[in-house]
């Protein structure tokens, strides 16, 4: 009697879960069931809502047809052409204006084209020029004399060099004046750095003689030596310019030639940084020489 007892009490136990599982599932049921009737409801709504807006935009769109086509008619009206005409003659001024613009690149391209080749003929002009600069003007501006004898030769010279040092003296910007140094004691360098110094000098003195102006270009070896150039740069105002060439005169030969070429295309500015120090030597040393100390 007992175990039956049990079994029965067993049995119940399982029945009373089951229907607490199924009045769990019955519930959720019902919970899905509202949630879909409320998601039902509110995509309702939205229908509503987007097929309201569909209708005032297509209002809107006839509305917007509307004043379009009154708006041709009155351009119609007051320019007297169909609006198939219109599109034509606006199509046919963009055409005339492209043409234009064309033209226009074209003729550009043309004058550009041809400055192009005036500068490269001048370059090759001025090229051909230091070519051949040197060998003509030393063809014109030598001349070779053959000396018989050495008994002529020590004539020209004179005695231990007399007649020498007499056309030094009787000669240049500072007749009567002999070249000496100064300072006894000095090194190979300061010797190098004095007589660039003094060819430079002399450079300048020589042009403000001739009166020269403009810029001062300088060709061949002396374009390499700094110390040169420096004293020179400092003492010429208008600019020193330097080249790279070898051929003594051509630049200056290419300059008269092409009088519309300013500058030689070889040659470049040669800037001197210590200016003032340079100067005030170069005044000192003018002051010295003019006054005979």
């Amino acid at each position: 009697k007992e175990e039956h007892e049990r079994a029965v009490q067993k049995r119940d136990q399982k029945l009373a879960e089951r229907q607490n599982s199924f009045r769990e599932k019955d519930e959720r049921l019902r919970q899905s069931i509202q949630d879909f009737k409320r998601d039902e409801r509110n995509l309702q709504k939205e229908k509503d809502t987007l097929a309201k807006k569909r209708e005032a935009l297509e209002a809107k769109t006839k509305e917007v047809e509307k004043l379009r086509d009154k708006q041709i008619a009155q351009l119609e009206a007051l320019t007297g052409m169909t609006e198939e005409e219109a599109k034509e003659q606006m199509i046919q001024t963009l055409k005339d204006k492209a043409k234009l613009d064309a033209q226009a690149f074209i003729q550009t391209t043309l004058e550009e084209a041809k400055l192009t080749a005036s500068q490269e003929a001048k370059k090759v002009v001025i090229q051909s020029i230091q070519r051949v600069a040197t060998e003509n003007a030393i063809e014109n501006a030598v001349s070779v004399f053959n000396i018989e004898n050495d008994d002529i030769k020590g004539k020209i010279i004179g005695r231990e060099g007399r007649n020498i040092r007499a056309i030094e003296a009787a000669t240049g910007p500072f007749q009567g004046r002999m070249t000496t140094w100064s300072v006894t004691k000095r090194s190979a360098g300061e010797e190098s750095v004095a007589l660039s110094f003094y060819l430079a000098l002399m450079t300048r003195t020589c042009l403000d003689l001739i009166g020269a102006r403009g810029p001062v270009i300088v060709e061949g070896p002396f374009a390499n030596n700094n110390e040169y150039l420096r004293m020179l740069s400092a003492l010429s105002p208008e600019g020193l310019l330097t080249s790279v060439s070898h051929t003594g005169t051509s630049i200056g030969a290419a300059l008269l030639c092409l009088t519309q070429h300013k500058q030689a295309a070889t040659a470049q500015t040669y800037a001197c940084k210590d200016e003032p120090a340079l100067q005030a030597y170069g005044a000192a040393w003018r002051l010295a020489v003019e006054s005979g100390l």
